[in-house]
């Protein structure tokens, strides 16, 4: 397709912007979608760099699943309290809104991904 497009008199610049671009949308939005994914779920880098009052959401939801967040005045005493399996549902459940929000605006892109390489019959 680009060497007919060549042929045709278009640049490199057009071939690449009109012809690969669009090709390869439903890959750069995988791709996007995962690194969006993988930062949105990390963790580790909040544990090691971040003072407690910085925590990122992952990394809260990570102390309420284990059982280790404070809830209260008493952050950082020894009075930890047990948190019930409601709050962390809710937590769950909200923590992951933002990745199930943004899906249905990248779907048509992994839809139109399934059907580029089929043939019309």
């Amino acid at each position: 397709m680009e060497e007919a497009a060549l042929i045709d008199g278009l640049g490199y610049f057009k071939i690449f912007t009109q012809i690969v671009v669009p090709l390869s949308t439903p890959a750069l939005a995988a791709i996007g979608l995962y690194t969006a994914v993988f930062f949105w779920n990390d963790w580790f880098n909040g544990l090691i760099y971040l003072k407690s009052s910085q925590f990122p959401v992952m990394l809260f939801l990570r102390n309420i699943v284990n059982g280790t967040a404070t809830m209260g005045d008493g952050a950082g005493s020894a009075d930890m309290s047990v948190i019930g399996i409601s709050i962390k549902a809710a937590v769950i459940i909200v923590s992951t809104l933002p990745i199930i929000l943004l899906y249905p605006f990248l779907q048509k892109y992994f839809v139109k991904g399934l059907t580029i390489g089929s043939v019309k019959g």
